[in-house]
């Protein structure tokens, strides 16, 4: 807690940060609420409605279908304007974010409940953390509130990123950051403890409780809710998979020296990977609203339910 108050003091002091905490790059402050409003308004929609398993896959095929139409007729009538919104802190990877953001709430949720009603769910737990985890990783790619890579999740796995005292003064000048070394070392300790943390804490928690996860995932494939389920977070991981394999393509076949290949790279990279990646956040939050609406827990045994010995 301490260490979360000291950066905070340090990203509101003055320049401590070179100004990029807190900020919101080329767009209006109505209209990130706006988009946060339509997505909590159709979450809790979906919620309160509870549509069955076939409504719910119909109706994410069609906003699918419908997104995807909408972005290529964009594409073939105003394509500045679609190359626009692909870009970073914009539309598509706002509506990412959301959506990850809202799937993590919704699963958290489905979790409580769960473990309130005395059915624990290691499943609901881990989409959960996962979600939490994707939603940051969405946030700092897209740097719409830390800022000029201020927080940089790459550095989570270096380890001299936390033994080298040199190694913040190089990342700053490599990467031309307006930052101070000392900010930038201060903001990794702290996120990269919290990541580290919640990590720990849910593989300790399913290793705890793997009997009960594994008995989950079998009953994915015959339980109540758990077709759809598994449907959703297979279409999001699909769709996250394949943006990641097309950006590495389009890394690989046009990075080159040339600065015209470079902007073509950059150009291809965005306006197939975010879009993409779009899709496969909604799925990830359509997986979160089954779990909390059609997800059953098989029922734990007497060991795991840690119930007492029935008297004589």
């Amino acid at each position: 807690m301490s260490l979360l108050c000291a950066t905070m003091r340090a990203a509101w002091r003055p320049g401590a940060l070179g100004g990029a905490v807190l900020r919101v790059t080329d767009l209006d402050e109505v209209y990130v609420l706006s988009l946060a409003l339509a997505v909590v308004l159709a979450v809790v929609a979906a919620l309160r409605i509870k549509p069955s398993a076939r409504t719910l896959v119909r109706s994410l095929a069609a906003a699918g279908g419908a997104s995807a139409a909408a972005l290529l007729a964009l594409a073939a009538i105003h394509f500045p304007s679609y190359q626009r919104i692909t870009e970073e802190d914009h539309l598509i990877e706002w509506l990412s974010a959301l959506f990850l953001l809202a799937g993590w709430v919704v699963g958290l949720a489905a979790a409580v409940r769960l473990a309130r009603r005395r059915t624990p769910s290691p499943l609901a737990v881990f989409l959960a953390a996962g979600l939490f985890v994707a939603f940051w990783r969405e946030l700092e790619w897209g740097q719409p509130f830390l800022g000029d890579k201020l927080w940089y999740s790459r550095n989570v796995f270096r380890l001299r990123a936390y033994v080298r005292p040199d190694y913040f003064e190089r990342f700053a000048a490599t990467l031309a950051l307006p930052n101070s070394p000392a900010a930038l070392r201060l903001v990794h300790l702290t996120f990269s403890g919290m990541l580290i943390v919640l990590s720990l804490a849910v593989l300790l928690y399913l290793l705890r409780h793997h009997r009960a996860f594994s008995r989950e995932l079998r009953a994915l494939f015959k339980a109540p809710g758990g077709r759809e389920l598994l449907v959703y977070a297979a279409a999001g991981a699909i769709l996250y998979a394949g943006s990641q394999v097309l950006g590495w393509c389009f890394r690989h076949c046009l990075n080159h020296p040339l600065a015209a290949w470079r902007d073509a790279y950059n150009v291809s990279h965005r306006i197939v990977d975010e879009p993409l990646e779009m899709l496969g956040a909604a799925c990830f939050m359509a997986s979160a609203i089954a779990m909390h609406l059609r997800w059953r827990p098989p029922p734990l045994d007497r060991a795991e339910a840690e119930l007492p010995a029935p008297s004589a």
